[in-house]
């Protein structure tokens, strides 16, 4: 070892110094590493999962709330459907009625008309005037000039169509319209088997006889019905019948009545022979009495309205009206003398269930917008679409057996029908929306045990890719996605957005666009994992992924980050340290040969100045002994001056004693103020929910008024609708008008109440969200004084803590001073000592010599000991050698000594400015 030099031996020392702790730090770290991405890979899955549970969470919400959103849509339309038939009973209710005393009144005329002795003195000279000339007679033109005019004025006042005076025989003697019946016979003749002489034949018998509607030669062969009476003369006898034609139009003007009607809304009469007895509002090309007659095919109305009304049986329903179409229905028998008709009013079901507001939107236009569903359907019992929102190609479709049977939508019409129940069907292309994927649910509107109309909705995908689209803690390559059964995305890739969105899934191939991995598998086979797998595009990727049932369906969902960004943070935490290493020992070994360069450096010249400085020693020892005297006379003096400086630092103690108490005190009471800011927030934090709380109940509160509002407007509409009714009853109806407009006025006051309410609670909605956001910065300003007390109790602290080290610091100064007092004490008898020890450093200087030449063979070796021993020699030989001073020499000798002692400062100087390389 003493063969190597001292530089030698620092960069070996450094470079161990410094790499063994290096080596270990390293180790540790990757050990270290090595375990942060065991739990790295722990927490990556952990949040995955958690990721996961709460999409899976969130979904099973969605679609909870889907189904709560059918329910409440099922209720509206079970009202709506209430609604609807209370008003179309009340509307057929009164139309029955009024035809009911229409033909009432029309048996009451006939019965007048034929008692009466105008008719029967009409008659007999009518019959007499025929037997003699004929209707072309001046004996009949005469009687009719007589008796004419005042049947003619009766049938205009009555709006009759026609009157007839019949005799015994049959013979037709006088009619008002004077058709080609005018004096043909009723038993005969070509007229034989029609409605009049039907009628005549029945009135023989009877007091009243009435003939249904049927085509009727003499008038153009439209249809006619007839109500006929026998007329009899004074003792009893019957002399023949009076007769009348019904007028069609007395019918339709009952019937044919909109009030209430809205715009698909009619009423109508059927014969037993299910032909028109009113004429049809909606179809008066096939469906009108004469129409009907005429082409019986096509003005048959053979329905399950008119089967069971002509069955003698009334009731509501949801049939197909004789023009296909769904319709609420309601029906009863009328029967006019022994014949029985069906008196049916009807309103398409579309514009029974689909109110629309005063703007003129509708009901469902606006539930779609408001709930953001793509479509809204309504099926009638058949699986016939009578209504869509969106008026797609699927409207007026039957979706079970149409064109659009196979689609989605159908299949889910067929199971809702069969199973009764609620329904959902996964996403598939849906033709009527351009092909593009549709999911939807329906549930039907059981009534009797029947399904009589289906309520269908088709699901918004964008909710469902706001789920699944929130990223919070996913990187810049995790996301969440869910898979369907046939292994096509239910939400669109955040990673793939053109090549796996749900549309391109099911217009591509599962293979390019859609998701056929371990995980999906997995998950739809119903298993909960989370492990690292490959994703669609073949990457290595942490996944969580987990089933979800959607209705009867089971889908994927999965979370996934890539494994590279997962670990991405440990890769370089591992590439880091190694840089870190290498660098490290670049940089110990730069500075181990340049602290070894400045340290052999100065050593050198310093055994060059010992060397000499050896050679000096002996003359400045004499100078050392001079220096010595002084100094004993200055330590004196320092004595007494470090007495006085003692006392004022004893002072300084005191105060800064004090300092540190006063400062301990405020850090108190800054901590009671902090501690008060803090209940002051926390109060005004209570404040805030409290005053949430109200703003809550100002919500459900504004919910019941407008609830109420709403119950003001149908009141309203009741009472108009109760006035019209009144005023329509006349006279009668006078004291029920002015009990109607009361309602109504009290409905329109409660409408007022309930807006001005209604604008007070968001009046103080609006305090109340104006005062959480009082409370709100309330707090925050207290968290902030909490904030500033914490800062400055923390300062006041470290001043206290200052001052107490300050003093500690003064204590120890002050007992510095005494010590140094009696150092400086000491000093002086050892200064008188060092005179003495001066001479013995002569002696010294020899093994002075000898430790620089070991100081020289330490840092350069054995190589250069043989010039060093040399050079020693030399330095030897030329030593000064000094003479006894004596007598005048002494002035000489002084003299002499002072300029060595300045070539001894010179080479020995008493700085420590030659060793700051060290």
């Amino acid at each position: 070892m003493t063969n190597i030099k001292l530089s030698t031996k620092l960069v070996s020392l450094f470079l161990a110094i410094g790499l063994i702790p290096v080596t270990i730090v390293a180790i540790i770290l990757l050990l270290t590493a090595s375990q942060d991405m065991k739990d790295q890979k722990k927490v990556t899955f952990g949040t995955l999962t958690a990721v996961r549970d709460i999409k899976k969470a969130q979904l099973e919400t969605y679609f909870s709330e889907r189904r709560g959103d059918m329910d409440v849509l099922m209720n509206t339309v079970s009202t709506l459907r209430k609604e609807a038939f209370s008003k179309l009973a009340a509307v057929q209710g009164l139309k029955k009625n009024e035809l009911e005393r229409y033909f009432k009144g029309l048996g009451n005329n006939v019965h007048a008309l034929k008692d009466n002795p105008t008719s029967q003195t009409a008659l007999a000279q009518f019959e007499a005037a025929v037997e003699k000339g004929g209707i072309s007679s001046e004996e009949w033109k005469g009687v009719e000039a007589q008796y004419g005019p005042v049947f003619a004025d009766l049938q205009k006042d009555m709006g009759y169509y026609d009157i007839f005076l019949i005799a015994k025989d049959g013979d037709v003697v006088y009619t008002v319209a004077k058709e080609s019946d005018l004096g043909q016979n009723l038993l005969t003749g070509s007229l034989k088997e029609s409605g009049l002489a039907r009628a005549f034949r029945g009135a023989l018998g009877n007091e009243l006889s009435f003939d249904d509607f049927a085509p009727y030669a003499p008038s153009n062969g439209d249809p006619a019905a007839f109500w006929a009476g026998p007329v009899k003369d004074a003792s009893g006898q019957v002399q023949g019948a009076v007769a009348i034609q019904i007028p069609l139009n007395q019918i339709n003007e009952i019937m044919m009545d909109r009030t209430g009607m809205g715009e698909t809304g009619e009423s109508y009469l059927v014969g037993p022979d299910q032909l028109m007895r009113s004429d049809s509002y909606l179809d008066p090309k096939h469906h009108t009495v004469k129409a009907s007659f005429a082409n019986p095919v096509k003005g048959k109305v053979d329905t399950r309205a008119t089967e069971l009304a002509l069955a003698g049986k009334e009731g509501a329903d949801v049939i197909i009206d004789y023009n296909g179409n769904p319709v609420l229905s309601v029906f009863s028998p009328v029967e006019i003398m022994g014949i029985q008709w069906a008196v049916i009013a009807e309103i398409d079901l579309a514009e029974a269930l689909c109110p629309k507001d005063e703007d003129g939107t509708y009901y469902f236009e606006k539930y779609t917008k408001a709930y953001g569903y793509y479509d809204l359907f309504l099926l009638d019992s058949t699986g016939y679409c009578f209504y869509t929102v969106a008026h797609e190609s699927d409207e007026r479709t039957n979706l079970v057996s149409g064109k659009f049977k196979n689609s989605g939508l159908g299949v889910l019409t067929r199971r809702v029908m069969e199973k009764k129940s609620y329904g959902f069907q996964d996403f598939s292309p849906y033709a009527p929306s351009n092909n593009e994927p549709a999911a939807f649910i329906a549930e039907p509107v059981i009534h009797d045990g029947n399904v009589e109309m289906i309520v269908a909705l088709q699901l918004p995908l964008g909710a469902i890719n706001q789920i699944m689209g929130v990223r919070s803690g996913m990187g810049q390559t995790g996301e969440s996605y869910l898979v369907g059964p046939d292994k096509r995305m239910r939400s669109d890739s955040f990673l793939d957005k053109e090549g796996r969105s749900v549309k391109a899934s099911f217009a591509g191939t599962v293979e390019n666009n859609g998701c056929n991995t371990e995980a999906s598998i997995a998950a739809l086979s119903g298993t909960t994992e989370a492990k690292i797998i490959e994703d669609y595009n073949g990457n290595s990727v942490l996944s969580s992924y987990a089933p979800i049932k959607v209705g009867e369906t089971t889908w994927a969902l999965i979370s996934e980050v890539d494994e590279a960004e997962a670990y991405a943070g440990l890769k370089t935490l591992e590439l880091t340290i190694v840089a870190i290493g290498a660098g490290c020992l670049v940089l110990i070994l730069t500075i181990a040969l340049l602290f070894s360069r400045s340290i052999t450096k100065p050593i050198h010249a310093i055994i060059g100045t010992m060397r000499n400085g050896a050679v000096q020693v002996a003359s400045a020892s004499q100078q050392v002994a001079q220096s010595s005297q002084q100094m004993a006379e200055g330590a004196n003096e320092q004595a007494s001056s470090l007495e006085e400086v003692s006392a004022s630092i004893e002072e300084m103690a005191s105060m800064t004693q004090q300092n540190a108490d006063n400062a301990k005190e405020a850090n108190m009471k800054s901590e009671q103020v902090a501690t008060a800011a803090e209940d002051g927030g926390a109060a005004m934090e209570r404040m805030a929910v409290a005053i949430q709380d109200i703003k809550g109940s100002s919500d459900e509160t504004a919910k019941i008024i407008k609830t109420i509002d709403e119950i003001a407007f149908q009141t309203n509409l009741l009472a108009l609708n109760a006035a019209v009714e009144a005023a329509r009853a006349g006279e009668a109806g006078k004291g029920f008008a002015v009990v109607a407009e009361e309602v109504r006025n009290l409905a329109q006051r409660s409408a007022e109440a309930a807006k001005n309410t209604a604008d007070l609670i968001e009046q103080s909605q609006q305090n109340a969200e104006n005062g959480v956001a009082v409370a709100q910065d309330a707090t925050k300003a207290f968290s902030e004084i909490a904030d500033g007390l914490e800062a400055v109790g923390t300062l006041v602290a470290e001043v206290s803590t200052a001052s107490d080290e300050q003093a500690r610091g003064i204590d120890q100064v002050n007992t510095g001073v005494a010590q140094m007092n009696t150092v400086t004490q000491s000093n002086a008898a050892n200064a008188e000592e060092s005179a003495s020890a001066s001479e013995e450093l002569s002696a010294q200087s020899k093994e002075l010599e000898d430790a620089v030449e070991s100081l020289v063979q330490l840092v350069g070796g054995n190589s250069g000991s043989a010039q060093r021993t040399s050079e020693r020699q030399a330095a030897s030989n030329h030593a000064i050698s000094v003479p006894p001073i004596s007598g005048n020499g002494k002035k000489r000798a002084l003299h002499s000594t002072t300029e060595k002692t300045r070539k001894a400062e010179a080479v020995i100087p008493l700085s420590d400015s030659d060793f700051s390389d060290f």
